[in-house]
C-alpha cells in the first residue's frame, strides 16, 4: 500500500528493504534481492498542503518504526547470521519536530531466544528443544519427530511458550506493560479426558514385574505384556483404573523395533499399535505401582 486518502488528509507509507525473508532461486539457494520490505514511516499530511507541495509538504504527524534482527538468529544461514525482523521502537513526531524520539514505545522480548533450527516444535507448534525430550541424552538424542508430544514439566513448558515473544513494553510515560506466558493445561478435549504419552519400561512374559527390551524371548513365552512408566504410582487396581484407564476405549503405543537383517537390508523402524482395555481388562490389573501391564 502506498497511501490512504480521506476528504482532508493523506497518509503515505515509506518502506525499507529487510534483511530476512530471502528469495529462493531456481536452484534452491537463498539470495537477498531486497524485494522483501518493512514499514519504516507513516506520514500524515494535510491534503491541501500535499496537493500543492507533494512529498515536500510538512507532515502533520509522522510514525517512526525501528527494527533489529535479534530474534531467532541463523534463520538466513548460510547467507548471513541475521534473525527475524524484530520491532524495537515506535515514536511520533509532529511538524518535523523530533522531540518525540526521546519518548518512544520500546519493545523487549523474552529471554528465551534460541537460534533457528528445523523441527524445534511439538505437535501444537510450540517451541521445544529436542534435548528436553524425556530420556534424551547427548549421546542418545530423541528428536521431536520421534517424540512430538508436549512436555509435562509446567515450568519448562511455560518458558518454551515465551520463546521469541514479547516480554514487556516501555511506555513514553515511563510506565511498563509486562507480558507473562504459560503453557495451556487440558483436562478434557471436548468430552474426552486428556491423556499423556508415557515411556515404555519394557515387555514381559507375565505380570510378575519382570520385563526386558525383547519382543520375543525364546527361552520363555512370547512377550504379551507391556510395562509402562506412569507419572504417578498407584496402590490398587481401583486407583489404577480411575487414574489411567477410565473412559478409554483404545490405548495407542509405539515401539522402536530392531528389524532382522534380510536380503532387503537391516535397521530399525517404529511400529504403532493399539490395545483395547475393555476387551483385555483382566490384563490391566496384573501389576500396580511402578508400571501397568497390558495384553
Amino acid at each position: 500500500m502506498h497511501a490512504i486518502e480521506s476528504k482532508t488528509m493523506i497518509a503515505t507509507f515509506t518502506l525499507a528493504a529487510r534483511a530476512d525473508q530471502l528469495e529462493i532461486n531456481e536452484n534452491g539457494n537463498k539470495t537477498n534481492t531486497g524485494k522483501a520490505m518493512c514499514l519504516k514511516e507513516i506520514n500524515l499530511y494535510s491534503k491541501a498542503d500535499f496537493m500543492q507541495h507533494g512529498t515536500g509538504a510538512t507532515p502533520i504527524k509522522t510514525v517512526h518504526f525501528e527494527y533489529c534482527y535479534e530474534l531467532c538468529r541463523g534463520i538466513n544461514a548460510p547467507v548471513n547470521d541475521s534473525g527475524k525482523l524484530t520491532l524495537k521502537k515506535i515514536w511520533f513526531t509532529y511538524n518535523n519536530n523530533n522531540k518525540g524520539v526521546l519518548n518512544p514505545y520500546v519493545f523487549h522480548y523474552h529471554s528465551n531466544n534460541p537460534g533457528y533450527q528445523v523441527n524445534m516444535a511439538d505437535k501444537w507448534g510450540t517451541y521445544k528443544d529436542p534435548a528436553q525430550n524425556p530420556g534424551a541424552t547427548p549421546t542418545s538424542p530423541i528428536t521431536n519427530a520421534e517424540y512430538p508430544y508436549s512436555l509435562q514439566d509446567s515450568t519448562l513448558a511455560a518458558n518454551n511458550a515465551g520463546a521469541w515473544n514479547l516480554d514487556s513494553i516501555k511506555l513514553p510515560s515511563g510506565g511498563r506493560i509486562k507480558v507473562n506466558y504459560e503453557s495451556d493445561d487440558y483436562a478434557f478435549v471436548q468430552n474426552r479426558r486428556a491423556t499423556q504419552m508415557c515411556k515404555i519400561a519394557g515387555i514381559g512374559t507375565d505380570t510378575l514385574g519382570r520385563y526386558a527390551n525383547l519382543l520375543y524371548n525364546f527361552s520363555e513365552n512370547d512377550g504379551l505384556y507391556l510395562y509402562i512408566n506412569v507419572p504417578c504410582a498407584v496402590t490398587n487396581n481401583q486407583d489404577l483404573y480411575a487414574r489411567y484407564l477410565a473412559g478409554l476405549s483404545k490405548l495407542y503405543f509405539r515401539l522402536y523395533v530392531k528389524m532382522p537383517t534380510d536380503v532387503w537390508g537391516s535397521g530399525s523402524e517404529y511400529i504403532p499399535a493399539y490395545a483395547d482395555p475393555d476387551t483385555t481388562a483382566k490384563h490391566w490389573y496384573g501389576s500396580v505401582g511402578s508400571g501397568m501391564s497390558s495384553g
